[in-house]
Order: structure tokens, then C-alpha cells, then sequence
């Protein structure tokens, strides 16, 4: 027993200086071959996704956050190739804390290698974002009233009657700056092709003073996402205007026409309400020609005699014209000698109308006969000059407006005399 362990202890002292030289040997040989076969490698990891944590530091105060810059970062590692040819941007992790956020508003980015064990085999030589900055600004709550917007066109006679939000107000919960950008919140609503009325959802936009939709994201809070609406929509029908006249006109009056102006009109209402109306008719005191002698023109309101649950497209107001037409007729005038002339009484002579009276009869239009009396009526006889002294009945004419005609004037009995 002793004897082999003095045999063992002369196998390691004997010759130690070229054993030691040999191991040394061994070793770098064996570093020899490990870096041809896999060396080190220097590599850089492109777009590792930086997270930020604990932002509830910020939004905890009712504010709000945004990254300025990118929010990745490109990581340089050193390592050998059969660690390094493994990694990827999963590989790592980037993280950017608002517990340490500076004064200047930026936060540092720590990088690290999520396996703790390629972790001790490689080393972060270089990372291309070593902070970023951030904006911080408050968060606001503003209440906006709900806009709709129509989109398309309802099917042909067919009208939108009204556009109601059930609830036309909305809480809206965001950045100040986003805030400063909105210019109004609207509802879009496709109409195109319809044909009754219909309430649905819709969702709610926020446009910029341009009319460009604000992007949504997670730092803006609407109350509600869609908004309830109802959209009204009414039947259009063309119906015609008929007039059906009240009392009498004079017996020396006639209707020659009688026009409305426009002929029809365009009446709205739901379907059931206007279904079958082809006419509407204008009566009473509207249509009352009682005692006219003269064209007349009225203006007519047709709201009156709409059927119940309609209305009319447009003003509502016609003209009604009534024309009519005088016959004529006549009237008798009595004369007094007054109104007569002797024409050519005889040199030496004198004349005088011993006719009580004498009868002229007009005939011409009422209107015009009323203008004319027994003042504006000049009665002259017949020449005198070839009559002799004694009672004589002689022919006359009569000079009255040319608006009426003498149908008949009755002859004048005279007396001539000598002086």
C-alpha cells in the first residue's frame, strides 16, 4: 500500500516542470480550436420594442403621457456566434419606468436579455436610445352635443322629415390638445334607398375644423361609442288644385275662367296619410264670387285644406284668379231740355224744346254705364235751317264716352218763332 503511493507521488513530482508545461499547452490549443470553430461576435439586434411601466404614476393625477421619440431601440452584443445567432429582438427586453422620469421630461431605457443565462454569455456593448422624452399634459372631461351627417339619398319621392339623437349629448375624456382639435362630433347616417322611417346605432366621430375624423386611441374616452337615432321619413305625392265656386254673380256677369297658379302642389306625409289623394279642392269664402263684376286675384293659404298628417313641400300659397265677363246691357237716361241743343236755328228766329223730357237708351257694360249720368250726356238737334216758324219734331244725336253705345234716343219736339 505504501509502496503504490509513492509510486503514484513520483508519477506527478517527477518530470513536473514539463507536465505543468504540457497542460499549459493543452489549454491553449484547446482556446485555439474553440475560437476557430466558434468565436466571438459583435452583432447589433434591430427593433426591440421599448415598454414604458408604471405610467399609472402619471395617469393617477389625471394626466396624460406621449412618447416624442421612436419607441424602439437597436442593441449592439457581443458574444459567440452559437450564442449570439440566436437572438433575436424577442430576446431582449426595454423597458422605460415613469417612476424616473426627470425634469427635462425624459425617461432612461434599460435593456437586458430576458434568459438570464445567454445573459452571462453575452454582453451589451451599445444600445442606439438611451432616453426618451415624453410630453405630459392634462386629461379634460367636455361635453359636446351629437351632430348627424347624412350620407346618400333616400329612394325617389321620398324626404327626410327629421333626424332625431336620442340622447344628443356626449362625454367625451382626453388630452387637452386633443380637445383643441376637435371641431364638432357627428353621427353618420347612410340613408341611401330608403323608404320608411327606421331607428338604429350609429358610431360617433370626431372631425377637426378640415372635417377629417379624429384617430381614436386609448387616451380619448367616449361615454358611449354610438349614439341612438331616428330618422323621420315622409311619402312625397304631386296632387292637383281644384276650385269649386260659392254663390252667384250678377245676371249680367259670366265666369270666363278661373286659374290657380301654381295648378298642383307636392304634399308629404307617412305613406298612409297620402296614399289615394290625387286633388285638393279650394272652397268657401276662398271661391265665394257673391256679387263680382270684375276679374279679382287671391292669394290662397292651402294649409287649410290639407287632409290630416300631411303638409305641403314649399310655401303653401296659390294664386286664384277668377276672371269674368260682362254681358252687356242697357239703360234708359231721361233728358231735360237742359240737356239739348238747337243746332242752325233760322236768322230771325228763335227756338226752344217744348219736350217734356226725352229718353235716351245706352247699352254698354254695367261698370261703364255707371260712369255715365245726364251731365256728361250732350244732346244736339238736326240742322233747323230749312224749318218755317211753327212746332216741328226733329231728329237728334247724342255725344257720349266711347265705352258704351246709343242704342235709341227718342226725337225732340221743337218750336220756332220769330223774335
Amino acid at each position: 500500500m505504501k509502496s503504490n503511493l509513492n509510486k503514484i507521488r513520483m508519477m506527478i513530482t517527477n518530470n513536473w516542470l514539463l507536465k505543468l508545461f504540457a497542460l499549459l499547452l493543452a489549454t491553449v490549443i484547446w482556446l485555439a480550436v474553440v475560437n476557430i470553430n466558434d468565436p466571438t461576435k459583435t452583432v447589433t439586434i434591430y427593433n426591440v420594442p421599448i415598454q414604458i411601466i408604471d405610467g399609472e404614476v402619471i395617469t393617477d393625477m389625471n394626466q396624460t403621457y406621449e412618447i416624442n421619440d421612436s419607441q424602439y431601440v437597436n442593441v449592439t452584443v457581443s458574444g459567440r456566434r452559437s450564442v449570439i445567432k440566436e437572438l433575436t429582438a424577442s430576446s431582449f427586453t426595454a423597458k422605460a419606468s415613469m417612476t424616473e422620469l426627470s425634469i427635462a421630461n425624459s425617461i432612461p431605457v434599460e435593456v437586458e436579455i430576458t434568459n438570464s443565462n445567454i445573459a452571462r454569455k453575452v454582453t451589451i456593448s451599445k444600445q442606439s436610445v438611451n432616453q426618451i422624452s415624453v410630453d405630459i399634459e392634462d386629461v379634460l372631461t367636455k361635453t359636446y352635443s351629437i351632430e348627424t351627417k347624412i350620407i346618400g339619398q333616400v329612394e325617389k319621392n321620398y324626404e327626410i322629415s327629421e333626424v332625431k339623437v336620442a340622447k344628443n349629448k356626449v362625454d367625451i375624456t382626453a388630452p387637452e390638445s386633443v380637445h383643441e382639435k376637435i371641431n364638432s362630433v357627428i353621427v353618420p347616417i347612410d340613408v341611401n334607398g330608403a323608404t320608411e322611417s327606421f331607428t338604429d346605432k350609429y358610431k360617433i366621430d370626431l372631425l377637426d375644423e378640415e372635417g377629417n375624423v379624429i384617430k381614436k386611441s386609448s387616451n380619448i374616452v367616449l361615454a358611449k361609442k354610438k349614439a341612438k337615432v331616428t330618422v323621420t321619413l315622409l311619402k312625397l305625392v304631386s296632387v292637383s288644385l281644384n276650385v269649386k265656386l260659392k254663390g252667384e254673380l250678377s245676371s249680367d256677369c259670366e265666369i270666363s275662367s278661373v286659374e290657380t297658379s301654381p295648378d298642383n302642389i307636392i304634399i308629404c306625409g307617412k305613406p298612409e296619410n297620402v296614399e289615394g289623394i290625387e286633388s285638393i279642392t279650394i272652397d268657401g269664402d276662398d271661391a265665394d264670387i257673391t256679387g263680382l263684376t270684375a276679374d279679382v286675384e287671391r292669394k290662397v293659404d292651402l294649409v287649410q285644406y290639407l287632409p290630416a298628417g300631411t303638409r305641403i313641400k314649399g310655401d303653401g300659397v296659390t294664386t286664384l284668379t277668377i276672371k269674368v265677363k260682362q254681358n252687356d246691357i242697357t239703360r234708359d237716361i231721361k233728358l231735360s231740355s237742359a240737356n239739348i241743343k238747337l243746332t242752325d236755328v233760322p236768322e230771325g228766329m228763335k227756338g226752344t224744346v217744348i219736350s217734356d223730357s226725352v229718353v235716351i237708351t245706352l247699352k254698354g257694360k254695367k261698370t261703364d254705364l255707371d260712369k255715365i249720368n245726364k251731365h256728361n250726356i250732350k244732346v244736339v238737334t238736326e240742322s233747323l235751317s230749312s224749318y218755317e216758324e211753327g212746332k216741328h219734331t226733329v231728329k237728334a244725336t247724342a255725344e257720349v264716352d266711347s265705352s258704351v253705345e246709343v242704342e235709341n234716343l227718342d226725337d225732340v219736339k221743337i218750336k220756332l218763332e220769330k223774335k
